[in-house]
């Protein structure tokens, strides 16, 4: 099972507490075969250290390999060769992640990693193939990988179907159409009361 990360990694993320979380998942025979693919960023400015350093990839037990960058030509790519996301979240009750959407986009699983105030949680929480960790502590968090590997294996066209219908209600057209149409009738109801104003003064007169 392949699970990844498409996205910047920064160290404001919980590193420590999601790749202790994965550790503890590798050690399930269930995810023995499983592999971790990081693709984007490590940091915003050149290679941080600082993450690079706390990331599993030296180690050949955990089967985790950053690819490097991303170029946007071949985001998709990077999709396709991913069976599960893993959302990990640096802690924000007011700024969600312009990734969660393409994650839902793709219409799969998604492990979501992060804390219950997060604004993430406004949008993914209720996403149908979101398997969201109870907590961000290794055991929440490796509970959530292998739930997440058993629902890859057994997810239905139904399931992806719902999921796709889900993140289509995010598009932009679809949430930007309500709004004009609120806005047209806010401002009609202001011409038609200026209207109303100039007439009756005009009887006044």
């Amino acid at each position: 099972m392949r699970f990844g990360y498409v996205g910047t990694l920064t160290g404001n993320q919980p590193h420590d507490k999601v790749w202790a979380g994965w550790r503890v998942a590798k050690a399930d025979p269930r995810m023995e075969s499983a592999t971790m693919n990081l693709y984007g960023h490590l940091g915003f400015f050149g290679v941080s250290r600082a993450v690079a350093n706390v990331l599993p990839t030296g180690d050949p037990t955990q089967d985790c390999t950053w690819h490097g960058p991303v170029a946007k030509a071949e985001i998709g790519a990077a999709y396709a060769a991913i069976d599960v996301l893993v959302m990990i979240v640096a802690d924000s009750p007011y700024v969600t992640s312009g990734k969660v959407f393409e994650y839902m986009a793709t219409g799969k699983p998604v492990v979501g990693l992060y804390e219950p105030d997060c604004a993430v949680a406004d949008v993914l929480d209720d996403y149908p193939l979101v398997v969201k960790a109870r907590s961000l502590e290794a055991a929440d968090v490796a509970e959530a990988f292998v739930e997440a590997e058993r629902l890859a294996h057994t997810v239905t066209p139904e399931q992806r179907e719902a999921a796709m219908r889900y993140a289509e209600s995010f598009e932009r057209v679809r949430q930007m159409t309500p709004l004009v149409e609120d806005l047209g009738a806010i401002a009609a109801r202001r011409r038609r009361a200026v209207a109303s104003g100039r007439e009756k003064m005009g009887r006044q007169r």
